[in-house]
């Protein structure tokens, strides 16, 4: 079982951090910081992980009371508008988790209908030909070389699908639950093996008639698996099962999960490519184990899974959150002179030497998420987190 006071006091350090991020950045968004000071890059329009930053903000406004972190999180929300207009993916993750987090802890009506406007526009970018949502011409992923109309991830089972099913759980409109229920399903057939490996891409390059090439876009190789793709996988065919209930959604869900760890070392934090040596042989990826930390807390507070079920998830879970609290995050030996709060050793893209080993801000988000939920009852419950029912 893991330790209420270290997790609290991990929770508290991380607001912290968030802080002395806002103070560092200002109006700019943080994207990734330097091991070895925690000095940020930043972006100044949020690039495809803006969303994560106003969330880490609402945050630290629930917990501090502290209007700068309101007021940084809407500025921050106003300037990331510029992205409605892009055709790509990611924008509705982006404006999700604005929009649900500032009217969970503010109540602001014109930010609650930025979430309602992320469901729909990922339903506008649904091609019925691929039966799936494309990536988009117009991603921008900081570095990257991704412009892709006829190929999708394995993000978009999660990434894309978050909003929708939030919008289809309150609104009811079937036309959610056909796109989403498209994009599962198109995924499972070309994106997730019958042993758990996932690929990152399908790219339907010879036109829809013909099964899309598949390959790993940010492994070392394109046969190699990357373990966010993992993670992403993980997250989403668990939000599918916790909103559809169907038993199908939370065996793919284990199905990946299971392979993540069996490739993963004793602590379960992976290394970013899970078909090479394990770590530290191989840089880990810090983000991966985050999201997937968050997914199976998110599944065991819906209260979906059978009694039998839970002490695996709650294992696997309590095995990640351990780890990148204790092993990962700073300080992590007496008197680190850096600041307190850092999820170290986040691998964006090894392949193009992006970013390998940094403080990552989803890695960030999706920690502080998980040990959100996890000490809400010892704070009494006061909010509850983005996208919970």
């Amino acid at each position: 079982m893991l330790d209420d006071g270290l997790l609290r006091g991990a929770l508290d350090r991380m607001i912290e951090r968030v802080g002395g991020t806002l103070d560092a950045c200002g109006s700019e968004f943080p994207y990734a910081a330097d091991p070895s000071t925690g000095a940020w890059t930043t972006t100044p329009d949020g690039d495809w992980s803006g969303g994560y930053w106003v969330a880490l903000l609402w945050l630290a406004h629930a917990l501090t009371g502290e209007a700068r972190f309101a007021d940084a999180a809407l500025h921050a929300t106003d300037t990331m508008q510029v992205h409605w207009d892009r055709d790509d993916m990611f924008r509705g993750l982006m404006f999700h988790l604005a929009g649900a987090r500032s009217w969970q802890i503010a109540r602001l009506d014109r930010q609650r209908e930025l979430g309602r406007r992320a469901a729909r526009v990922m339903v506008s970018m649904y091609r019925a030909d691929l039966r799936a949502i494309p990536i988009g011409s117009e991603v921008r992923v900081r570095k990257s070389r991704l412009r892709v109309e006829t190929s999708t991830a394995i993000d978009n089972v999660y990434i894309c699908l978050l909003p929708v099913w939030d919008a289809w759980a309150e609104e009811g409109d079937p036309g959610y639950l056909e796109v989403a229920r498209a994009q599962l399903e198109t995924t499972l057939r070309y994106l997730v093996r019958e042993d758990g490996f996932t690929w990152q891409i399908g790219e339907w390059a010879e036109g829809p008639e013909r099964p899309p090439r598949c390959f790993n876009y940010q492994s070392s190789r394109d046969d190699t698996c990357w373990s966010r793709g993992q993670a992403w996988a993980i997250a989403g065919y668990s939000l599918a099962y916790e909103y559809l209930r169907e038993r199908r959604w939370l065996e793919v869900a284990r199905r990946v999960l299971r392979h993540f760890f069996a490739h993963s070392p004793e602590d379960g934090v992976p290394g970013f490519d899970l078909d090479l040596p394990l770590p530290p042989a191989t840089p880990r990826d810090t983000s991966a184990a985050a999201i997937v930390a968050l997914a199976l807390t998110r599944l065991l507070d819906a209260g979906v899974l059978a009694a039998d079920e839970e002490p695996e998830i709650v294992a696997r879970r309590d095995r990640l959150v351990d780890a990148l609290v204790r092993k990962y995050s700073t300080p992590t030996y007496p008197g680190d002179p850096r600041p307190a709060g850092m999820l170290l050793e986040g691998c964006f893209n090894f392949r193009d030497g992006v970013d390998v080993d940094n403080e990552l801000i989803w890695g960030d988000y999706y920690l502080l998420e998980t040990l959100w939920r996890l000490t809400r009852r010892s704070r009494g419950g006061v909010v509850e987190p983005a996208g919970a029912r």
